[in-house]
């Protein structure tokens, strides 16, 4: 099981053709407002690949076909497209989105695998010390965010810097817990010697002397 996720995870995912409908749907309707002088919404459809299977660039072909079919955009009305043009678009993009989208999901799962946020690692620390009063949060890095929230799994990610302050929080409520009156037992010294110990000089045998 170990072994086919990390295949999985490792595995590339097949690059999508662009149609051909798409882009000259674009470049009639949107490269206008959207290229490298003008970047309305500072982007540049003009620079912007079919990559749909890096999640960022995937994110933005969505948006642009979410916009379209909602209407909202191109902004001029009315739209300098039929509504049979409209859809022929929405449909060419559609197909490679969806695809991609199931392939994703195929190699990687539904979720991105995450690490506890500063909140969650604190509470967790007080659970398993019973100490609720512990405050380590502020010892380690601020957590990254995704849509405001910083529970998303592919904005935590985990870093030396993380690893090293996480392992120092976890070091420093130890020390918390314990005792604070603890002391270390008396140092004593107490000498042996060979002379002494029978038991080990017993086995020795001396050689004939000469």
């Amino acid at each position: 099981m170990k072994l086919f996720l990390f295949l999985s995870l490792s595995m590339p995912l097949m690059a999508a053709q662009e149609p051909a409908l798409v882009r000259s749907f674009v470049s009639s309707n949107c490269t206008a407002c959207h290229n490298s002088k003008v970047r309305s919404g500072n982007l540049d459809l003009t620079a912007l690949n079919f990559a749909v299977e890096n999640a960022a660039t995937f994110a933005i072909w969505t948006k642009i076909h979410d916009r379209v079919r909602d209407g909202e955009m191109p902004p001029v009305k009315p739209a300098p497209f039929t509504a049979a043009s409209r859809d022929s678009f929405l449909a060419a993009l559609s197909t490679p989105l969806v695809a991609a989208d199931r392939a994703r999901y195929a190699a990687q799962g539904r979720s991105t695998w995450r690490r506890m946020n500063r909140y969650e690692y604190e509470n967790t620390l007080r659970d398993l010390l019973g100490a609720p009063w512990l405050q380590i949060k502020d010892m380690l890095p601020e957590d990254g965010e995704a849509n405001r929230f910083n529970k998303v799994g592919d904005a935590l990610d985990v870093s030396h810097v993380n690893m090293n302050q996480y392992l120092a929080a976890a070091d420093y409520a130890l020390r918390e817990v314990l005792p604070a009156t603890a002391t270390n037992p008396p140092l004593t010294t107490k000498r042996y010697y060979a002379r002494e110990q029978r038991g080990f000089i017993g086995v020795v045998k001396y050689p004939m002397l000469q």
